[in-house]
């Protein structure tokens, strides 16, 4: 087991595992995760097929799993990540029966639940806060890594055949009181984090996009006093942050 000497978030957690890590895959995996026996492997020799050169990560079939022992249940947790037109994303087929999973397919990216992706494709968007950036500490950081990987040119693929149980923590469902302060906090500021890292500038400026922002704004100035410090993060970083954004466009193809 690697110790860390201080709470690095899951980003950090998994940079640092990256660290330590031989061979040429990677897999991330959260603790309310449990893989199949042989999901990994399902997961790597589909990637060294020869139509998958270009594929730089993959998911399984994630289903849902209850309890302390993270018993199977036949309801989908994710398919992999898709994004809106304005820039959201989600867990696709989320919350839907078993039976109604798609057939392998490629997809934007990967959950980090349970997330595997080809070392060459996380050393070509490698940036200076890390493989998955640790300015998101926790939330949304699979999401960046999606979009650095389809900038740099990277396919992502779902793999049905391999699958993986997750017990979700803060689940859409249950709403954000359920989640908690820091990670309502991190949520919030890891929402304009991804917009900066990725997003080109006329998104910003959309009437939809401008109108979540307010809403957002609104809502931890009305209810969620916990995350206004999201705001501040941003501001106090915003040189940083943009020279980051540069650094990422740097790396497109």
């Amino acid at each position: 087991m690697l110790r860390l000497p201080e709470n690095r978030g899951f980003a950090g957690g998994a940079n640092a595992g990256i660290v330590e890590s031989r061979g040429r895959y990677v897999a991330t995996l959260n603790p309310d995760c449990v893989l199949s026996e042989n999901y990994c492997e399902i997961l790597a020799r589909r990637l060294d097929s020869p139509d998958a050169a270009d594929v730089g990560s993959a998911t399984g079939k994630l289903l849902r799993a209850d309890g302390r022992g993270l018993s199977p249940t036949a309801t989908l947790d994710s398919t992999g990540i898709v994004f809106t037109s304005s820039g959201r994303h989600f867990d696709r087929y989320c919350g839907r029966p078993d039976s109604s999973a798609p057939p392998e397919g490629e997809v934007a990216g990967a959950s980090g639940a349970a997330a595997f992706y080809r070392r060459a494709a996380l050393d070509s968007v490698r940036i200076s806060t890390g493989w998955l950036d640790e300015d998101f500490f926790l939330y949304r950081e699979d999401a960046d890594l999606a979009l650095r990987l389809r900038r740099a040119g990277w396919r992502c693929l779902y793999v049905p055949a391999a699958v993986a149980f997750h017990r979700r923590g803060g689940r859409p469902e249950a709403g954000r009181r359920a989640a908690g302060k820091i990670a309502n906090y991190h949520s919030v500021k890891n929402r304009f984090l991804l917009r900066v890292n990725n997003s080109p500038v006329k998104e910003f400026r959309t009437i939809p996009t401008i109108a979540r922002d307010a809403a957002v704004l609104a809502g931890c100035l009305a209810f969620e006093h916990s995350s206004l410090p999201a705001f501040s993060w941003l501001w106090h970083n915003r040189t940083r942050l943009l020279a980051k954004r540069r650094e990422i466009r740097a790396r497109s193809r």
